[in-house]
């Protein structure tokens, strides 16, 4: 991707770009750099981890609505596809909410819950009395 941005890119373009810059006193390189930071934190992305501690929140919720526990569920089942994230499931408190979930009365929970457990185990989810 770098190489393709230098070789798209208009030399002369970027050295004039760069002096404007060495020319910025620091009083306006500072704004520059806040300027960035602010764009940074509102491109902010969560982690799956943050991701997962919300799924998870929801399944332990009761109160939470059946639509919200197959969005939960459904997300989880996305988020535990990577082996690292399914290894941190139980740590975040998740294994438990989903055993539980087996039992609910509405069958797409349980289908769900069943898929994101198989989906656990597939993987090499390992020891899980650890």
């Amino acid at each position: 991707m770098l190489q393709w941005a230098i070789g798209n890119s208009d030399p002369d373009k970027l050295r004039e770009k760069a002096a404007e810059l060495e020319r910025l006193s620091a009083e306006e390189l500072l704004k520059k750099q806040m300027e960035i930071k602010e764009l940074m934190e509102k491109l902010k992305v969560p982690s799956d981890a943050e991701l997962m501690k919300v799924a998870i929140a929801d399944l332990n919720n009761s109160s939470v609505l059946l639509e919200d526990r197959h969005r939960a569920l459904q997300e989880l089942l996305v988020l535990v596809e990577p082996i690292d994230n399914a290894n941190d499931l139980d740590k975040l408190g998740g294994l438990l909410p989903l055993i539980w979930e087996l039992s609910n009365a509405d069958e797409g929970i349980r289908t769900t819950s069943a898929w994101v457990l198989g989906e656990l185990f597939g993987v090499g989810y390992g020891d899980v009395s650890s």
